[in-house]
């Protein structure tokens, strides 16, 4: 499953497991991937979403959440 879910992002271009380590299976991962579920495209609001030690990753954060939106 979390690979699965790791190649799902990768093909919407966001590089979340770059910056994680435990996609999806962290708080502040799942968080996040609710966010891009619910339609949320906002790499800066997304990122408010971490949570402990991921909250000082930040920046590098909000840099991998810069995906290739689209419609399915």
């Amino acid at each position: 499953m979390q690979n699965h879910m790791e190649k799902v992002l990768e093909d919407a271009n966001l590089k979340l497991g770059c910056v994680v380590t435990d996609t999806p299976l962290g708080v502040s991962e799942q968080n996040i991937i609710r966010a891009v579920i619910a339609g949320d495209k906002d790499p800066g609001w997304m990122a408010d979403l971490a949570r402990g030690t991921l909250s000082g990753k930040r920046k590098e954060l909000e840099q991998s959440l810069h995906g290739c939106w689209r419609r399915y």
